[in-house]
């Protein structure tokens, strides 16, 4: 029973951990604040903060931007309005947030294994799934993040690749916590466990 007790805490935290990291990561991915940019097209000057999947361009007025998406088919960018390398991040980044979305669906058949008192086999193959998803989603997510810090200058970066580093970070952090479940022992420090410290010095 403290054994069951223990993973449904440790669920709840990875569950919180792997919505918030994704749903945070996705922002990011979205978010066109990932590099300023400025163009002169005569005495108007343009200004671009530009993203992965989304551009917002402003011509001399903040008041007069428009905001682009990648795949509008009328969007003629220039090619100052780029970020470096911006197809290897988009491929890293998108992929990081399709397995977050991923492990989300994963959580179900988790928790349903847990509340259902599931044999072992099943509970621990569930686990594996999810284990495996959020992690390569926090690994791809980061993997995104290190590319542009090391083409991008940090003056000309914004602030969404942030989010994308802190949610692959939650993600990691949710994957690494829900081991708990696997070193758990109720036994620990009794004479049931040989192995315990509180054993051997008895």
């Amino acid at each position: 029973m403290k054994k069951y007790q223990a993973e449904r805490y440790v669920y709840i935290l990875a569950s919180i951990l792997t919505v918030l990291g994704t749903g945070i990561a996705i922002a990011g991915v979205l978010l066109p604040y990932w590099v300023e940019a400025y163009r002169e097209e005569g005495v108007v000057i343009i200004k671009a903060d530009i993203g992965v999947w989304q551009h917002l361009v402003c011509r001399g007025d903040k008041d007069d931007c428009e905001t682009f998406w990648l795949t509008d088919s009328d969007y003629d960018r220039h090619d100052e309005f780029k970020v470096p390398k911006e197809k290897l991040i988009r491929g890293f980044e998108t992929a990081g947030c399709g397995l977050g979305l991923l492990s989300i669906l994963v959580l179900v058949p988790l928790w349903a294994t847990h509340l259902m008192y599931s044999k072992t086999a099943i509970r621990m193959g569930t686990f594996s799934v999810y284990f495996t998803t959020v992690m390569l989603a926090g690994f791809l997510c980061e993997v995104g993040v290190l590319i542009f810090a090391s083409e991008v200058d940090t003056d000309d970066s914004g602030w969404a690749p942030f989010l994308c580093g802190a949610g692959g970070a939650f993600l990691f952090m949710s994957g690494c916590f829900s081991c708990v479940v696997c070193r758990y022992d109720p036994t620990y420090g009794t004479l049931q466990n040989p192995v315990s410290p509180t054993f051997e010095a008895a």
